[in-house]
């Protein structure tokens, strides 16, 4: 449909259509940044739009995040989301509100309006969940920076198991600092992942 309406529309970027627009303008207002300046933020910026549409479908079925099934898919949903809006914002999450990005969705999708709170409550306690989480691990990653600590991918793990501190932030958060994290280190994280995998099962 978002192809169909692009070539009918004669735009490249499904993001650029009527479908997502009043949702872009509402990510772009509430995180303060402009779509089509920079690739690295356009990709955030697609990812938000993207998964707090499906989120907020998921929601609209009856869904609720869990660690199971397709209430897993719809937790790491919203939390990819809140993890590209800290990306966008610099680690100035409170006051973002994404219930209020995903209102640009009703204009395209006028059904979702059924039972709106309801599902801003789904969206807000899950975001709200993960907030917590990413400042934890912030505190005790900058902590084993300003000690100028190794960080391997067996830190990268407890960091991720205990205060479920995604990877991806981590090897960002490194990367500006101007940190490596190797190949190895990588296969360290992994295969630490895949031990505590057998174990859950």
């Amino acid at each position: 449909l978002e192809r169909i309406a692009a070539a009918l529309q004669g735009n490249p970027d499904i993001f650029n259509i009527d479908l997502f627009e009043p949702l872009i303008k509402e990510v772009e207002k509430e995180l303060g940044v402009e779509y089509g300046k920079n690739e690295d933020k356009d990709r955030s910026i697609r990812i938000i739009a993207d998964h707090l549409r499906a989120s907020v479908m998921l929601i609209s079925e009856g869904l609720t995040p869990s660690n199971k099934l397709q209430g897993y898919v719809l937790r790491k949903l919203i939390r990819r989301t809140v993890f590209h809006s800290f990306l966008l914002n610099k680690r100035e999450l409170s006051g973002i509100s994404l219930p209020l990005m995903a209102r640009g969705l009703i204009d395209a999708y006028p059904g979702i309006n059924n039972n709106w709170p309801a599902k801003v409550e789904v969206i807000e306690e899950e975001a709200r969940k993960f907030n917590v989480a990413l400042d934890k691990g912030l505190k005790k990653l900058d902590k084993a920076l300003t000690n100028k600590e190794k960080i391997d991918g067996k830190f990268a793990f407890d960091l991720y198991q205990t205060e479920g501190f995604p990877l991806d932030l981590t090897l960002e958060i490194l990367e500006k600092e101007g940190r490596t994290f190797s190949d190895k280190e990588r296969k360290v994280f992994q295969e630490e992942f895949e031990k505590h995998q057998e174990l859950s099962r």
